[in-house]
């Protein structure tokens, strides 16, 4: 089976851990944070495929190298923000790849109060992440009211109170799955 690396958070070190990729959904998830004097890095998925629902029926961000515009989000012009707050910007996004179906960032933290603050929050658990994002393309499956955006540029992540895509953020890397049923009432 193929092995690879995955890093874990404590509060005060970076653990390597191993882990077969074929139970990636029940281990540990993707996450590593990185200090080198006041400088804190974090790396971690943003977003994924996982439908999210909207007013209009179940969104899906295709995530393939081609559909996902990474200029923005590589070149460093990408903000980190809490709550998709604009005048809240807690870092920057310093580079972003698609990989395995999720868009996997590095987030650089700035060194003032409101950042550090926030780090308080990232260490005592708040680990959710939302995308702020463009569409440019997408495809409607009538048969299920499924959306899929096969052509989308991201403007900003942020570190969120309450998440759209409850699978992705600081320490989900890892799926998971639940069950949901349907059913109609008649009155």
């Amino acid at each position: 089976s193929h092995r690879e690396k995955r890093y874990i958070a404590s509060k005060s070190k970076v653990e390597v851990i191993k882990q077969d990729k074929l139970f990636r959904r029940f281990l540990t998830p993707q996450f590593e944070i990185r200090k080198e004097g006041d400088k804190q890095t974090l790396s971690f998925p943003a977003s994924s495929e996982t439908p999210v629902e909207r007013y209009f029926g179940d969104e899906v961000q295709v995530h393939d190298k081609k559909p996902v515009r990474l200029d923005r989000a590589s070149g460093g012009a990408m903000p980190l923000l809490f709550n998709h707050n604009w005048d809240d910007p807690v870092g920057m996004i310093t580079g972003a790849n698609v990989v395995d179906g999720r868009l996997m960032v590095d987030a650089e933290m700035f060194s003032t109060d409101r950042a550090a603050d926030v780090q308080k929050m990232v260490d005592g658990g708040l680990r959710n992440v939302s995308i702020g994002y463009r569409i440019y393309v997408v495809e409607e499956e009538t048969k299920t009211q499924t959306y899929r955006v096969t052509d989308w540029e991201p403007y900003e992540v942020s570190i969120v109170t309450v998440p759209a895509d409850p699978t992705v953020g600081i320490g989900r890397g890892a799926e998971s799955s639940y069950e949901m049923r349907i059913v109609r009432v008649s009155q």
